[in-house]
Formats: C-alpha cells, structure tokens, sequence
C-alpha cells in the first residue's frame, strides 16, 4: 500500500480488526499485519507501538500511540515530537530520505502482472510523477480507482498525459483498455469497494 497521508488510521484500523476478528491478541495481529507492506511517501506521524519489534528499543522510545492523548500527560510533548519528527516535509527533508520512501513505493508499483487500485487519491501531478516515473514497461499492470469529485476536464487531462508504453502499444493509465482492463469510476471508496466484486471483472 502506498499512501501520500501522515495518519495511520489504516494501519490502526486493520490492527484492531484483527484482534477482534480472529480473537488473537495485538502481538500476534501485528505480526499478521507486518505482512503487508504500507509506504508513506511523505513520512508518518510515528510508528504504532504494537508495530514496533519488542527488542527495538529505540523504536519503542519513538513509536506514538494512536490515541496518545490517553496517556499520562508527561508523555504528551514526547509524543508531539515524535510525531513532528515523523513527518517528511518537501522543503526540509533530505531529498535521499524521500528518494528512499518514492523507490519503495516504485518498487510496490513495477510488479509483474500488478493491480494498482487508487482510492481517495487526487492525482495531484507531482505525486504521480514521482511514483510512476517510467513511461516504457515491460510488465503487465491492471488499474481501478475512483475519480470522485475530478472535473470532467481534469479527468480528460489524466487519460490524455499519462501513458505507458508496453510492448510496442500506448495504454492510458486512468482510462480505456489496459492490462488486460482499465475502470475507473466517479463514486465514493465504499460504493467502489462494495460493487468492486462488479468492477474488477
């Protein structure tokens, strides 16, 4: 998973489902978590503890609580720290930092007979460059997403500027045929994953 936001609530989400789904305790649900492999381009409001190695000390002194503001109030200025801390901003962090956190997000996209899905994505032009960089691939990609709320003209424009060219034949990305089927819709995330059964055919 790729994703240009600081928060964790996803992480957070899915930790806390599958302790209660699967009645296991958070140890054992972040080690199944750990398996799924989440870049934050632009850094993260700290780790999740229940994220962080039980022997990684340094880890644990940086990790932030989800619900931080529940814990004793000494730790609140540590927390808010960390927090900071965590967050890589265009204009003051080392370009090598990022350049780091946009080839792991590449190396996610380029996979052989990969399925891109972009929800609450908005498309801001920086951030696709950065991440989708090659225009020539020799890998078969299929893509879905929402285009929720995007002017028709800004759609127009999408379909238009971002190409690949693959084995000889131009595919747009966010629109038309693709590998083997391109679909993207103007709905919210939760209709497109409800109907995704319907979608992604």
């Amino acid at each position: 998973m790729i994703t240009f936001n600081y928060d964790r609530s996803f992480e957070y989400y899915f930790l806390c489902a599958l302790a209660a789904k699967y009645k296991v305790p958070a140890q054992e649900a972040a080690r199944i978590f750990s398996n799924l492999r989440i870049v934050h381009v632009y850094g993260q409001l700290g780790e999740l503890p229940e994220l962080v190695s039980t022997d990684d000390e340094a880890g644990k002194e940086k990790a932030v609580p989800y619900d931080s503001f529940r814990e004793e109030k000494n730790r609140w200025g540590i927390n808010l720290r960390n927090a900071a801390d965590g967050i890589q901003l265009l204009w003051d962090t080392p370009n090598d930092k990022i350049s780091e956190n946009i080839k792991k997000a590449q190396e996610i996209i380029y996979q052989q007979n990969n399925t891109l899905l972009f929800l609450g994505f908005g498309f801001d032009p920086t951030n696709i460059e950065r991440i989708m960089p090659i225009k020539e691939i020799d890998i078969e990609i299929s893509a879905y997403g929402t285009f929720f709320g995007l002017p028709k003209q800004r759609i127009a424009d999408l379909r238009s500027k971002y190409t690949y060219k693959y084995r000889g034949a131009v595919f747009s990305l966010f629109g038309g045929d693709f590998f083997p089927k391109n679909d993207f819709v103007d709905c919210k995330i939760y209709d497109f994953l409800y109907n995704s059964h319907n979608l992604m055919k």
